[in-house]
């Protein structure tokens, strides 16, 4: 044990002081050694005599002192590396049992972000997962990562997916005054081999091992979170409204949750809630009956599956109510989704063609809405209410305004 300690200072000293002790320690060894070797062969130890023989034994004895040096430094960084190296695989062996518990994606990022700064504490991390849209970040979770940084990463998340990485960095060393750190970003692989996510480090340069094993807690990562996907679409079957082919109150419920999360994580990610009620259900059901309310409730369901994104969340959470999630979207984007909404509720009429009214043979679809946004209040928990109370503002206008109300 004491050759590996003594090595340890040894090898922390600059090479001309190095020099210095192995030259010393040799003429000592020397010294010790060459006076009883000579006499032993029946020498005598004249002064010429004596200095031949310690350099002699200096020339023998450096080589064999500095091998011994070295062999303890070797085994000493091959003891730091079997130390390193089993810390690495307990960290992935304790994130992928936590992974097995844990159902929530965000909670599964924060894990492994945690655990990769324990590894290497002088780097900081940022992961920015895609969606379908590049300009859309599904989930993003960071580590140590300032509220500016974050900003910058999700705002050029499809630059980080493409070849856009170093007007990235000039970016954020611009705005952020981090000249001083080093900027690496890692790509996160999906099945197939697609690219469906960044992993960004703040700090010290990364080695090409540190990016390998890096690469495992990804891999790791990425295989559990699309698992976890996979058990989300499945949930999506089972809370299918089976009148209108969207989503029930239930499973808005937990979307809404998931993008408040989001929010309150990570104030650059905002979220848009249309509420909609259907306008003149009472008078069709009352005069032709319910299943004619019904076939008009799956026209608006219809109507607002065609005009939504394929990442909106469309649900029917009351009898005539619905409720449109918009993920990635603020206040002043929605308006292009309302002129969609609005032109093909113009354009359909339900025709019934054997009712003997004639008031009620031909039904527009009609509707009230209420938008609202978590960027354009403080607590992204209100965006409901809010969206409520405008849609029920909609409906007494469209009421009060005799031309327009539905029968």
């Amino acid at each position: 044990m004491a050759l590996p300690h003594f090595t340890s200072h040894l090898m922390n000293l600059r090479w001309p002081h190095r020099v210095l002790v192995v030259t010393s320690l040799s003429v000592i060894a020397a010294g010790m050694i060459a006076p009883p070797l000579f006499m032993l062969f029946g020498g005598t130890l004249g002064p010429s005599i004596l200095a031949t023989a310690l350099i002699t034994a200096v020339l023998v004895a450096s080589p064999v002192v500095y091998i011994l040096v070295m062999v303890g430094k070797i085994a000493q960084e091959a003891t730091r590396v079997a130390a390193r190296r089993n810390e690495i695989f307990q960290s992935l062996l304790e994130s992928s049992a936590v992974m097995q518990k844990n159902d929530r994606v965000s909670a599964l990022l924060d894990d492994m972000l945690v655990r990769l700064h324990q590894l290497w504490p002088d780097n900081h991390f940022s992961i920015v997962w895609g969606s379908g849209r590049s300009t859309m970040v599904r989930f993003f979770s960071s580590h140590g990562i300032s509220k500016e940084e974050k900003r910058i990463l999700i705002h050029n998340n499809h630059r980080l997916l493409e070849s856009g990485q170093a007007e990235v960095v000039v970016q954020l060393k611009r705005v952020c005054g981090n000249e001083g750190r080093h900027w690496q970003f890692l790509p996160l692989h999906g099945r197939k081999g697609l690219v469906i996510g960044t992993l960004a480090v703040k700090g010290l340069c990364l080695s090409r091992a540190d990016e390998e094993i890096i690469s495992l807690f990804l891999d790791q990562s990425a295989a559990a979170i699309q698992n976890r996907l996979l058990t989300i679409e499945l949930e999506k079957l089972a809370n299918i409204d089976s009148l209108t082919g969207v989503y029930n109150h239930n499973y808005f419920n937990k979307e809404l949750e998931r993008q408040i999360e989001l929010k309150e994580g990570n104030q650059g990610i905002d979220f848009s809630l249309l509420v909609v009620d259907v306008n003149g259900l009472k008078g069709l059901n009352d005069n032709l009956g319910h299943l004619a309310g019904n076939r008009l409730i799956s026209a608006v369901a219809d109507l607002l599956l065609s005009s939504c994104r394929e990442e909106d969340c469309v649900a029917r959470i009351g009898g005539d109510e619905f409720a449109v999630i918009c993920p990635g979207t603020r206040l002043d984007q929605t308006q292009c989704l309302l002129e969609r909404i609005s032109r093909c509720s113009q354009a359909q009429i339900l025709d019934f063609d054997d009712h003997e009214d004639e008031d009620f043979r031909r039904v527009p679809i009609q509707f009230s809405i209420g938008v609202a946004s978590s960027s354009e209040i403080l607590n992204a928990r209100s965006v409901l209410g809010l969206a409520d109370k405008r849609m029920y503002e909609n409906k007494r206008a469209f009421y009060d305004n005799p031309t327009e109300k539905q029968r």
